[in-house]
């Protein structure tokens, strides 16, 4: 959408007749139709007027980007494509004037800008890729786009499919469940945890706790909690590994079907196990995930006017509706939200070789790395209560959360990138080779292009270069 909207409508017209004439490659044809290249005709080099200073080419580009955020953004253009004429290979300029046709609403001239500059290989910088990212994922309308449209149509079939079939799982019949729990220093909210598995309306196969190396007495807590356990209960405390270490260590000692993590400060609603259960089991999915509740460190429901916390997390569980399959929507978050708020059949764990040993998300790049094989189902009548509170592992120093999250996702790129479904594979899995522009479309949104491996950016903008020229 045009951000000009008072702009005349003539005015508008010839702001993109001007800005498709400067997009053109200098080798291609001209725009106006004259048959000649372009740099030998509309963007022939003026020696009359467009032979300036370098101080005087400083001074026009400081004008266009007054124009710009003064909202004259056919002025800009023209006064950013006098400065390329005189210096081609300004990356500033390059990088503004594609901006400028994105707030002209030129979405699809401003990538045409946007792959000019990647293909000109610029040292590119966080700020390129975040404007560029925004542009082109302005491109991609899945519904003008038939193979995203059908294959988007095929998602929703098999969506509804096992939505409503009905489970044959019987809720007087003991599933096969193991729910895992991993502790460390939450010696005020263990029992608490442990408490809402013992109280499940639909009682799991077994109980199996991992202490990692609680120094605050966690270990006695969990003790006095397994008193009369009517569970098969396995517990070790041990030195301090991490929780993804540790969650494995549980999983593999588990012999259910299915793995239900928990969180040591965390809770289950009673119904939990039954919702999952009879969600996912007998419907060809191995793994999903239920909704969110939020509560303090008293285990009260959080008021939102009184603590903000929740919003960020809240609009993160919501991510599903911003993204056309339940897979997909984990490039632009981690709606999950928690470790804990996870089920999946162990088989599957073990085809992914469990978690990756990441502090803060270890669970987001499991959910990744398990869409390639599975495409998940979101149970939101399934609650978990996470439990907001100041020592919350993310909580901690947000650089270190923030570096590890880009790393985290470069892997999980680089993996997504390379991978080719196969028959036994999750037909949707959200990778380039099932959803094409929509996965470039989808991780332009959120900032994640400067994290593809080069040679999958160069690929990406080979393929939506030669499109263009269709």
């Amino acid at each position: 959408m045009s951000l000009l909207s008072h702009m005349s409508s003539a005015a508008l017209q010839s702001g993109q007749r001007r800005a498709a004439n400067a997009s053109a490659a200098r080798n291609s044809p001209c725009p106006c139709g004259s048959g000649r290249r372009f740099k030998s005709c509309c963007g022939a080099i003026s020696e009359a007027t467009d032979q300036l200073s370098a101080s005087a080419v400083d001074a026009l580009r400081n004008r266009a980007l007054e124009l710009q955020r003064a909202g004259d953004l056919v002025g800009a253009i023209d006064a950013y494509d006098r400065v390329l004429r005189m210096q081609p290979e300004d990356f500033d300029a390059a990088h503004m004037r594609a901006v400028a046709l994105y707030q002209l609403g030129c979405a699809n001239e401003s990538c045409a800008a946007f792959f000019e500059i990647l293909s000109d290989e610029h040292p590119l910088t966080e700020a390129f890729f975040h404007n560029f990212g925004l542009a082109f994922a302005a491109t991609v309308q899945w519904s003008d786009d038939a193979s995203l449209l059908e294959h988007w149509q095929r998602y929703r079939i098999w969506q509804q499919e096992r939505l409503s079939r009905a489970s044959h799982a019987q809720a007087e019949m003991a599933p096969r469940v193991s729910v895992v729990l991993a502790c460390y220093n939450h010696a005020r909210y263990v029992e608490a945890a442990i408490a809402s598995v013992l109280q499940q309306t639909v009682k799991p196969y077994e109980l199996i706790i991992i202490d990692d190396g609680s120094v605050d007495g966690s270990a006695a807590q969990i003790d006095h909690a397994l008193e009369g356990c009517p569970l098969p209960v396995t517990f070790i405390a041990r030195e301090n590994r991490g929780a993804a270490a540790s969650f494995n260590e549980a999983i593999a000692l588990a012999s259910g079907e299915w793995i239900l993590p928990i969180n040591s400060d965390d809770r289950f609603a009673l119904d939990r196990i039954a919702a999952l259960h009879s969600a996912l089991t007998n419907r060809d999915v191995d793994w999903g995930f239920g909704g969110v509740d939020y509560m303090d460190s008293e285990g009260e429901r959080l008021r939102f006017e009184r603590d903000s916390r929740p919003f960020g997390l809240r609009a993160t569980a919501n991510t599903p509706h911003m993204a056309v399959t339940t897979g997909l929507c984990f490039l632009l978050a981690n709606p999950s939200i928690s470790t804990g708020n996870l089920f999946f059949r162990k088989s599957l764990w073990e085809r992914l070789s469990g978690f990756t040993d990441w502090r803060y998300h270890h669970d987001w790049d499991f959910a990744l790395r398990a869409s390639c094989h599975a495409e998940p189902l979101q149970v939101t009548s399934a609650r978990y209560d996470y439990r907001v509170h100041e020592s919350n592992t993310i909580a901690e120093q947000r650089e270190r959360v923030e570096t590890e999250c880009k790393a985290m996702m470069r892997n999980a790129l680089a993996l997504l990138c390379d991978f080719k479904p196969t028959a036994t594979d999750n037909p949707f899995a959200p990778c380039p080779a099932v959803w094409h522009r929509g996965f470039f479309g989808t991780i332009s949104g959120v900032g994640w292009l400067e994290l593809l491996p080069p040679a999958a950016l160069s690929e990406f903008v080979a393929e939506m270069r030669a499109g263009q020229h269709e």
